[in-house]
Formats: C-alpha cells, structure tokens, sequence
C-alpha cells in the first residue's frame, strides 16, 4: 500500500492509497468488497475504488526529452 501524503500540511494525506495485489483475483476480490454500501471510512466516509492504469517506464529516450525547469515534454 502506498499512502499518499499531502505535501501542503504535514504529517496529513490526501485521502487516497494505491494497493498492489500478488494476483488479479486477489484485486478483484478486494475491489468488490470495498465496492459494497456498508464499507466506510471515518465517519460515514464510503470507499471510491477503481483500477489505476499500470505504469508504463518510458525509457532514457522520452526522459531526455523532458525539460528539468518545467517537467513538460520539449
């Protein structure tokens, strides 16, 4: 699981975790539960599950393309 932390107030997050599964059925299993009414966070906080699109490694040649002041492709 990765946490994601909220860069503006310290020692916070930002609402939302990536989980990673050894199996898509594992996954799958995981997505359906949490998909359910009575699964929630907090007070009265319902869960929001999706699938995140898999990293893609873009390679050292699309890297050298991008531009180290603004992040932005050149």
């Amino acid at each position: 699981m990765t946490l994601v932390e909220d860069t503006n107030d310290e020692g916070k997050n930002r609402g939302f975790a990536f989980l990673e599964f050894s199996s898509r059925a594992d996954a799958m299993d995981a997505f359906k539960r949490l998909q359910k009414r009575d699964v929630v966070f907090g007070v009265d906080k319902a869960a929001k599950v999706s699938f995140a699109d898999s990293f893609i490694d873009p390679g050292d040649e699309i890297m050298a393309q991008v531009c180290p002041k603004s992040n932005s492709l050149v």
